[in-house]
């Protein structure tokens, strides 16, 4: 197959990025008899239109309710049939779909893994389901003060931006959104140049650039979906409840990842605030 960019290291990651963007990363590791393997997204909260706050995360909830060749119950038999697990998670960067399999079983992992990025069915009687799912969860951060004080964090640092909104949503916009609303958001952002196939465990790289060519092969064309730089702006926020603890954050505006003090800063936060 065709390779646009190939990097190593004097380790055994290897990168490709193939002539749509898409890329390929593996860790070979022979010693092992399994795959920890799965597609990375670059998009999350923060990507979101406001008025569609908690699409990202209730995409990726729907991803697993099944495809037109696979119910979400085959999706969850077929996965545990090999003894393999998988799992997906939403933040305000990122979404992730991963697996951990036998490496006998990569194709099958990748096949499914593709089958639900690509061909998401979507249908309604599923949304309606997973819909009340999430309200849930939305309810259940509200009653967990350790985790909602995170969001109150973000709403004051980034006010009326997409970063400062609660990556689950509010519970009107989730009760509002429908299948055009979920499918557009796949359309508009699961594209090549967006997303990454890794690998790390019993599997080579050319192994996974042969899977990735024969089962990514229907992603959507990119497209322009610039988002909003972040405006760190600060602030204060308290609410008082009826609680025997406080709960408290205190954020600063840091240094980019790219920044040569990235992991001084790393450094001092587990200095101030890591373990007991």
């Amino acid at each position: 197959m065709c390779r646009a960019l190939d990097y190593k290291t004097k380790m055994s990651i290897s990168l490709t990025i193939l002539p749509n963007g898409l890329r390929v990363i593996t860790d070979f590791v022979p010693a092992v008899e399994s795959v920890a393997l799965g597609v990375w997204a670059d998009v999350g909260a923060r990507h979101e239109e406001r008025a569609q706050n908690g699409i990202a995360h209730m995409v990726e909830h729907m991803m697993f309710k099944g495809t037109p060749t696979r119910s979400a119950r085959a999706i969850a038999e077929q996965v545990e049939d090999i003894g393999g697990r998988m799992n997906a998670y939403t933040s305000r960067e990122i979404t992730a779909y991963h697996m951990h399999v036998l490496k006998e079983h990569a194709p099958l992992a990748l096949d499914i893994l593709s089958d639900m990025i690509q061909r998401p069915a979507m249908p309604d009687e599923e949304i309606t389901r997973e819909r009340g799912v999430i309200l849930q969860e939305i309810g259940m951060t509200i009653d967990t003060p350790d985790d909602i004080v995170f969001d109150h964090y973000h709403e004051t640092a980034y006010p009326d931006q997409a970063l400062g909104a609660p990556i689950l949503g509010k519970s009107e916009i989730v009760q509002a959104m429908r299948r055009d609303d979920l499918m557009a958001y796949v359309e508009r952002f699961y594209t090549p140049q967006r997303l990454v196939i890794s690998a790390a465990g019993n599997i080579t790289h050319d192994e996974m650039l042969d899977l990735c060519a024969t089962y990514f092969d229907m992603l959507p064309p990119d497209r322009d979906s610039a988002f909003a730089a972040a405006r760190y702006e600060g602030g204060e926020h308290r609410f008082a409840r009826d609680l025997e603890q406080s709960h408290i954050v205190l954020g600063f505006d840091g240094v980019s990842r790219h920044d040569d003090d990235f992991y001084a800063a790393g450094a001092l936060a587990t200095m101030l605030g890591g373990g007991m």
